[in-house]
């Protein structure tokens, strides 16, 4: 199963346990969408988020496809071609963390990834 919940992401939830080394490359994986810049698989051992390259961003409800190759799960290797997803960015980003950095500067990271934004205060 394919989902795109915000415009510069791709989850990839597969059936069973995936092998580590194999789900988390990014080489692995194509799409129309744009080129990968890297593949992270989740605690739960099936569900890997695949992030496009700075600059390439999806159209919302727009047709994409993505084909996998491959990645190992036990004693099998899968493989998919032309998976039809349409990413769906209906939620706005929130703040999962605030990290002090010195005395005048701070690092905020979001649920997703957002364009750069600096502040003159």
């Amino acid at each position: 199963m394919e989902s795109a919940t915000n415009l510069k992401q791709i989850v990839v939830t597969f059936d069973g346990t995936v092998d580590a080394a194999t789900a988390g490359n990014e080489e692995y994986y194509s799409t129309t969408a744009g080129a990968i810049a890297s593949a992270a698989l989740l605690e739960d051992g099936k569900t890997v988020v695949l992030t496009l390259d700075t600059g390439v961003v999806m159209e919302n409800q727009k047709a994409y496809k993505i084909s996998i190759s491959n990645v190992k799960a036990g004693d099998k290797v899968i493989t998919q071609k032309d998976i039809a997803f349409s990413p769906l960015d209906n939620v706005l980003p929130t703040v999962t963390s605030v990290k002090s950095l010195g005395n005048k500067a701070i690092r905020v990271e979001f649920s997703e990834p957002v364009k750069n934004v600096t502040s003159s205060h």
